[in-house]
């Protein structure tokens, strides 16, 4: 039986259609393309069967005109996104999913500098007491504070700059606006409130990424689990309890972690899924 393709041009699902009305559709090197046997959606150029069809496109202006996710002036399509489209306020989605990448990366980085400087804080007071006598432990330990400080700043921006993002992907790709990036972000930082908001903001992000990445239109190997962003908040919780808490928080920075990575590669496919992750 010969295969069946299909393809989602202009906004809209095509198919299923034979190889050969399949070649004479509209295609751009960045079609979304599926048939069975894919686990996911595919572009058009990464086919062998279609290759030949952008060789002699390559040197063709790009088009002048492309459909924009909600927020950016249009509607969004009721059947899957295509590639083309771009989040408000990038340049490309492929920048947009780099960024992404190098958010987390720094955010890790930076994440453990300011643990392992809290760790060897006494070290540092008694390293710099031995270099400065007269002064005693009083400059090591004001040492110690500004470099976990700097740690710790330096971790909040990244880590606020990846979730923004991850925010925006989500929303973007869903259509649903009705958390906006900022406000997941800016109300973290709100004491007491943010015991509840967390919630919203850590597992609702999960959620969102997960429910908008459908079999049919992107790869499920990048679907994040909710669960796992559901308990590492519960966690959160039950740091504040006396002896309990210190198990609970280990447990709680494992799971931080893994929600991180889940949720940077999510992004990163829905940002740009012909982007091949590192």
């Amino acid at each position: 039986m010969e295969r069946q393709y299909f393809a989602h041009i202009k906004g809209q699902q095509m198919g299923p259609m034979a190889l050969t009305e399949l070649r004479q559709q509209a295609l751009s090197e960045s079609t979304l393309i599926w048939y069975e046997g894919l686990s996911g959606w595919v572009a058009a150029s990464t086919l062998d069967e279609l290759r030949d069809l952008f060789v002699k496109k390559s040197a063709d202006p790009p088009p002048q005109n492309s459909p924009s996710l909600p927020g950016a002036g249009a509607s969004a399509p009721s059947a899957i996104p295509s590639y083309e489209m771009r989040i408000p306020d990038w340049p490309s989605n492929r920048i947009l999913a780099q960024e992404i990448a190098k958010y987390h990366r720094n955010t890790l980085i930076f994440m453990v500098a300011t643990i392992v400087v809290a760790l060897l804080s006494v070290v540092l007071v008694g390293l710099a007491g031995f270099i400065f006598p007269q002064e005693g432990p009083d400059v090591g330990v004001f040492l110690a504070v500004c470099a976990v400080i700097t740690a710790i700043v330096l971790f909040i921006v990244n880590f606020c700059r990846f979730h923004y993002r991850c925010w925006a992907v989500a929303n973007a790709r869903s259509g649903d606006h009705e958390t906006s990036p900022g406000t997941a972000v800016g109300l973290l930082f709100i004491p007491l409130f943010n015991l509840y908001w967390m919630f919203r903001s850590y597992h609702g992000l999960s959620k969102r990424l997960s429910e908008t990445i459908r079999p049919m239109d992107y790869n499920p190997l990048y679907r994040p689990n909710p669960g796992t962003a559901l308990a590492m908040c519960i966690l959160n919780l039950l740091t504040w309890i006396p002896i309990l808490g210190t198990i609970c928080a280990l447990v709680y920075l494992v799971l931080w972690f893994i929600v991180m990575a889940e949720n940077k590669k999510a992004a990163m496919h829905l940002a740009d899924p012909t982007y091949t992750q590192g």
